[in-house]
């Protein structure tokens, strides 16, 4: 027997405390995931640092003066600093599923404030925002229904966040091997960039994780043949490699997945439900206006 338009109001309500419940847990989790990143990327970057300089370089390292042994160091420690910083201000381009949900975002998450987006990208996101709310306004049925999806989405948005930092940082600790003579001056920039963006497909290093191993090939003009073929070793952070190191990430990384796993499975309730309402409504509807005279 098919469900009455109340019952299955009640369902979308039970539905919906679950998605929030489970969607403040896994804000818990990623508050905690996030503490335990932290330290180990500063480390992981460390450790790549000094693969390339004493394992792939050595000779470009020793090269350098003692005091520019020094300043490389502090200038790779200084990276692993701005980690926090840098997450903030991609998180806060982030749209919110719920403002009473997920409170002071993102600095509730980091426990760092976030630069200011400017004014005109916040009058731009609002106009877009509100406009997408009007034209919606009239044919959502379950508005006050938090969607699972919004809230998978959100946390998806988060973890594009967290490897687009990686890709930044890495960027940064080339360019700074780079300007202290340890990776080849010759690599052209785009080619890193690309190689970076490319990272989940990148060759990595099986002897040295948070490595990204890559050929440069200089063309004669002329000839249009291979004139000259460099190796190239540089970093590459990869979240992958970063909590495999770790067991506390790995531990945090399941109890994640866990959760993700229970809001798609709610995700899929969801969908089934508000067919079925919005089916019903439909019905009623029709009946409300439906006459036998012409």
């Amino acid at each position: 027997m098919a469900k009455s338009i109340k019952q299955l109001r009640g369902d979308l309500t039970v539905l919906d405390t679950e998605v929030r419940l489970l969607g403040k847990e896994l804000y818990s989790l990623y508050e905690d995931y996030i503490k335990h990143f932290t330290p180990v990327v500063a480390k992981q970057l460390v450790l790549a640092s000094y693969q390339i300089c004493t394992q792939k370089y050595p000779d470009s390292f020793l090269a350098l003066s003692y005091q520019q042994k020094v300043d490389l160091q502090g200038g790779i420690k200084g990276l692993g600093k701005d980690f926090l910083v840098k997450l903030s201000n991609y998180l806060v381009e982030i749209d919110v599923p719920d403002n009473n949900l997920f409170v002071d975002f993102p600095q509730s998450l980091t426990g760092v404030i976030p630069q200011e987006v400017p004014s005109e990208v916040n009058s731009l996101q609002a106009g877009i925002e509100g406009l997408s709310a009007e034209i919606s306004s009239g044919v959502n049925l379950f508005s006050d229904v938090l969607n699972p999806d919004d809230v998978l989405h959100f946390y998806d948005e988060i973890e594009d966040s967290l490897g687009e930092v990686l890709t930044e940082i890495s960027s940064r600790g080339n360019d700074l091997l780079k300007e202290y003579n340890i990776l080849p001056a010759q690599i052209p920039a785009k080619v890193l960039e690309m190689a970076l963006k490319n990272r989940d497909n990148s060759k990595g290093i099986a002897d040295a994780p948070n490595l990204l191993s890559l050929v440069v090939e200089k063309e004669d003009i002329s000839s249009k043949e291979i004139k000259d073929i460099t190796p190239v070793v540089a970093m590459c952070l990869r979240l992958g490699e970063i909590e495999f190191g770790d067991t506390g990430l790995s531990a945090d990384r399941t109890k994640i997945v866990a959760i993700i796993n229970k809001l798609n499975a709610l995700q899929k309730r969801y969908q089934r439900i508000t067919r079925l309402y919005a089916i019903a409504q439909a019905e009623s509807q029709w009946r409300s206006c439906w006459s036998e005279e012409n």
